[in-house]
């Protein structure tokens, strides 16, 4: 049987090299790479100008030789650009600037995205981290890895609103978005539930949707663009389901990057974690360990608390949530975070 490594995401180990391929059509996409683009979402009640708010990104070489790494927002006055020297066999730290990169208003069309390019491959991670009390962190995806078509993926709205942001990663992208709840206001202009628009993003261009107060949940937000656009999605500040509420961000994975069987383990030291399923089709069927769990349409998303391998019929997406409690005793404490784990077998 072969096995086909779509998309690993360890947060908790940031100095480990990052092995995976994403595969579409059999054509192998590693998350390894020399071109990416990346925002920071809302966390919290932080604003750009707070002192407690931390932008980082880990920069880790694959090879042995040093990395020359550029990071840069040419869109935004004044222009943003450094030069750093990534070393083999290590991680970097990079604190990048909060008005650079940082997204706080729903509906708001700006130019917060940073643009990070190396001579060599690396892997890329975010964090976003807000008085070392609300925090987390994604994997990167390369451009080879993006895509035009996504189905947002958060958590329910518990504490503060679910959030997604797409970045635009060439010029004159048509983006065609229905949400899957109705959008925070911003200067008079919010959309409905299933209310279809479009937006059009440049090169850099970024675009931030929050969801209306009130117990909303933006997953099943569709997101369609004629050119690939980048697309983070997660809550601003959610509880999951017990102890301490986190800031939640994981970058999205193209529909067409979907698997259709996947191994999922429990956390140490975890009672339970909870896995949410969301569709590529209508009739998925669900299975974990051989036995039929559930049907469920297109964008629909289904919850497991006792996550263990689970296969079904049809190209889905899977996000294993970790519900970490105040009996962690190590520098997760508290956090909460979608750990996208998807190992396909064919």
């Amino acid at each position: 049987m072969k096995s086909k490594l779509i998309f690993f995401l360890f947060i908790s180990s940031m100095s480990a090299h990052l092995f995976a391929d994403v595969y579409q059509n059999d054509v192998v996409n590693s998350t390894q790479g020399t071109d990416f683009w990346v925002t920071f979402m809302r966390n919290a009640g932080a604003g750009a100008g707070d002192d407690g708010l931390k932008l980082i990104l880990y920069a880790t070489p694959v090879g042995n030789q040093n990395v020359k790494l550029t990071i840069r927002n040419n869109n935004v006055w004044p222009y943003y650009y450094k030069e750093y020297t990534v070393r083999p066999n290590a991680t970097d730290t990079i604190v990048v600037p909060n008005n650079m990169a940082y997204l706080t208003q729903s509906e708001a069309t700006s130019y917060m995205a940073l643009h990070v390019t190396a001579d060599k491959p690396i892997s890329l991670f975010l964090c976003n981290n807000h008085n070392g009390n609300s925090y987390d962190a994604s994997l990167v995806l390369p451009k080879p890895c993006l895509g035009k078509e996504y189905v947002v993926q958060t958590y329910k709205e518990d504490r503060a609103a679910t959030e997604f942001a797409i970045v635009g990663t060439h010029w004159d992208t048509r983006v065609k978005i229905i949400p899957s709840a109705s959008t925070s206001d911003y200067n008079g202009y919010s959309h409905n539930k299933g209310e279809e628009f479009d937006v059009y993003r440049s090169e850099g261009e970024t675009f931030f949707i929050r969801s209306k107060e009130g117990n909303s949940d933006l997953s099943g937000t569709t997101i369609c663009a004629d050119k690939p656009i980048a697309v983070f999605n997660g809550n601003q500040h959610a509880l999951i389901p017990r102890g301490s509420d986190d800031h939640m961000v994981e970058q999205a994975v193209p529909v067409p990057f979907w698997g259709k069987s996947f191994a999922i383990t429990k956390s140490n030291k975890q009672d339970y974690n909870i896995v949410r399923i969301t569709a590529a089709e209508d009739g998925t069927v669900i299975k974990r360990n051989g036995t039929a769990l559930k049907t469920i349409r297109w964008k629909h998303i289904v919850l497991l608390w006792q996550p263990e391998a689970g296969t079904n019929n049809s190209k889905m997406m899977v996000t294993l949530i970790y519900t970490a409690t105040s009996l962690v005793t190590s520098r997760l404490q508290s956090l909460q975070y979608a750990i996208c784990t998807f190992l396909q077998m064919q």
